[in-house]
């Protein structure tokens, strides 16, 4: 209960933060569109952006939490309170000096993540400028991070919560305004405005998380950041936490270098993920942020944790798999709802709908990869969620290249869908060979259910949504469409639970009779 209440906590304010993400980018569509200007400024927030959601879904905790519950296990509170000190300095230094050199790499920083933009010098330019007036971010995003992580190894879960809550905020009251007062009349203006928000939405992200952790006890001692056992072994962890928790993250970026040779793919890519991530960021932050702190409980009993990490996959899917099915079937209507206005036309609402209807099947493999990646995170073993995500970089985008040609946008999403399931396919291959974990009795019964629970509530959203088109036409009132849209889902989650529960996948309790007497002991 504990591990449950922890996880929708976290997950609560995953989605608060996801739903303003929505209004973000449906703000930042009508303001840019799929237009040049928006594939320089989301090609720059590309670098920021990852950081933020490696970080939002627990990125610094792999690397923390272990050594910071073996610092409080052997040596006590003092003891651990100096390591996070030191922590904390370090990453002080580490943010301003990579800061710094990113300022001065700007245009290079640019063509790594979008080499389609090589043959453009004002499109890189563009996007160089837009990414220094971000840059400020990533400081305030690790120390964020860091703190967070702290929170997190004490169980505090809803400061970080409410912090990325106010950051999205923070941002969309930034783009209304933007949208009400045209910087200058030029949307290249107000796009360099909005990627210099984005520094001070860090800012307020950072005070938040300082203020709740100095209110639970929090008091960074005077200790200088000297590179000791534990902070080597912190930074050993970092690159495999960073990249557990940002997986899906760096497999999506590496596709969008793909897509930034086609003109318009990079903002296609970036919308379509973005309604991905709603159900995502709920599973990933829940794992990132609660699992991992329990698994290294367990691991500091001697035990492998593989009955607790068994029930945090097959919650991740039974939330996935339905996820997947409903975004298959009604990507169309959910692009047209959220981003078909302004400059955001029919044909990119087409384009992005296509590319999500590729993404959805990598929902269910990004979900299994979160846990199993978290599972190896928490026996501190880094070679092989680094060498899984090495895999995934590397089949994603070649897949999305390979694909494009043949089916379009969708080629894009299919190949980050590829890139993600081979890395899960991996992780869990390795776990079974040399990591003491069995595959469940049951286990596979239980999928198969989840499955076919997950296909008839799509068939079910797919048959309400053709009678429903006439309401979902893009001539009527957002308002219209966007409720029509509300009670598909809803019905189609009514359903998946109902035949879940049919199916045995869920069960219910039955609680015994008030006056039944309680069972006699031996």
């Amino acid at each position: 209960m504990s591990l449950l209440r922890s996880s929708m906590v976290a997950g609560a304010g995953a989605v608060a933060s996801r739903l303003l993400g929505f209004v973000r980018d449906v703000l930042i569509a009508g303001l840019f569109g799929a237009t040049p200007v928006a594939d320089a400024l989301l090609a720059a927030l590309r670098i920021p952006n990852l950081l933020r959601r490696v970080l939002a879904e627990g990125g610094l905790n792999g690397g923390f939490v272990p050594i910071y519950h073996r610092r409080l296990r052997e040596g006590g509170r003092e003891a651990a309170d100096a390591f996070a000190s030191r922590a904390v300095g370090l990453t002080l230094l580490a943010s301003l000096a990579m800061v710094g050199l990113a300022m001065l790499a700007g245009p290079w920083l640019i063509l790594a993540f979008a080499p389609g933009y090589a043959a453009d010098g004002l499109l890189t330019a563009q996007a160089a400028s837009y990414l220094r007036a971000a840059l400020p971010f990533l400081l305030f995003a690790m120390m964020s991070a860091l703190v967070v992580a702290w929170l997190n190894a004490e169980r505090r879960v809803a400061a970080g919560a409410v912090a990325t809550v106010a950051m999205n905020g923070a941002l969309v009251l930034v783009l209304l305004w933007l949208g009400r007062n045209a910087v200058g009349g030029e949307p290249a203006n107000a796009a360099w405005s909005f990627a210099a928000a984005w520094s001070l939405a860090g800012l307020v992200q950072l005070v938040i998380v300082l203020a709740a952790a100095r209110r639970l006890g929090f008091r960074r001692r005077h200790v200088l950041p000297r590179l000791d056992a534990d902070q080597r072994r912190l930074l050993a962890a970092t690159p495999a936490a960073l990249a557990a928790a940002g997986s899906v993250q760096f497999i999506l970026a590496s596709a969008s270098m793909a897509a930034s040779f086609t003109p318009g793919a990079v903002a296609w890519l970036y919308y379509a993920e973005r309604v991905v991530q709603l159900p995502l960021g709920f599973i990933a932050v829940a794992v990132g942020t609660v699992l991992l702190p329990e698994l290294a409980r367990d691991a500091a009993r001697d035990s492998a944790g593989g009955g607790l990490s068994v029930r945090a996959l097959e919650l991740a899917l039974a939330l996935a798999m339905p996820a997947a099915a409903a975004l298959l079937v009604l990507a169309g209507p959910i692009v047209s709802v959220l981003f078909e206005h302004g400059r955001f036309g029919p044909a990119d609402a087409r384009a992005s709908a296509a590319l999500m209807a590729g993404l959805a099947p990598g929902l269910v493999a990004a979900a299994a990869g979160q846990v199993l990646l978290q599972t190896w995170l928490a026996r501190e073993a880094a070679r092989v969620p680094l060498l899984t995500l090495l895999a995934g970089i590397v089949v994603a985008p070649t897949s999305a290249l390979s694909l494009a040609p043949i089916l379009g946008p969708a080629g894009f999403g299919l190949g980050v869908s590829l890139g993600l399931a081979v890395q899960a396919a991996l992780l869990l291959a390795g776990l079974m060979r040399g990591g003491g974990w069995t595959w469940p009795a049951g286990m596979t019964g239980n999928l198969a259910r989840l499955g076919l629970s997950s296909a008839a509530m799509a068939a079910a959203v797919a048959w309400g949504a053709m009678v429903a088109a006439p309401w979902l036409d893009a001539a009527n009132p957002v308002i219209l469409r966007a409720g029509t849209l509300a009670v598909l889902c809803v019905s189609g989650i009514g359903l998946y639970g109902a035949m879940a529960a049919l199916l045995g996948v869920v069960r219910v309790r039955r609680r015994p009779p008030a006056c039944e007497p309680p069972p006699r002991l031996p």
